[in-house]
């Protein structure tokens, strides 16, 4: 995403826009280092968040909100906070293509970690609308 982000920089960057990537650890002390990040950025244009989907954000990002209503969400969304507009994947696509990804390939899944647990060795999981195949090998070629 931040390669994307600089991208994109780099090409409007004549357009005299301000441009800061803030990238914080959510693991140690999340919350903390969020709330005293975030308020740095209430007077600018706006401001795209991404990983604040757990409800312990929701106080704080719609305070910012209250700053600033041009708050984009990306790929994790929290629901119960208030944003501009959102963009993420299909989840129930995206989870359809990673379990056939892990169906037909767990072989090589299980050589290279230890998730035995994880893949489907019998039968794959079908949704009661039945199993449909997702073009796998464009996704692959695509990601990996």
């Amino acid at each position: 995403m931040i390669m994307g982000n600089n991208s994109v920089y780099a090409r409007l960057k004549d357009y005299k826009l301000k441009y800061d990537i803030n990238v914080l650890n959510s693991n140690e002390n999340g919350l903390a280092n969020y709330e005293q990040a975030l308020p740095k950025y209430a007077n600018d244009d706006g401001i795209i968040v991404t990983g604040l989907s757990s409800k312990k954000y929701t106080n704080m990002l719609n305070k910012l909100y209250e700053q600033n209503p041009n708050i984009v969400q990306v790929q994790a969304i929290n629901e119960g906070a208030e944003y501009l507009f959102a963009s993420k994947h299909n989840e129930k696509t995206a989870s359809e293509m990673a379990a056939e990804f892990l169906y037909k390939n767990s072989s090589i899944l299980s050589d290279i970690c230890d998730c035995d647990a994880f893949l489907p060795l019998e039968v794959p999981a079908a949704p009661k609308t039945g199993y449909k195949p997702a073009d796998v090998k464009r996704w692959n070629d695509a990601f990996f």
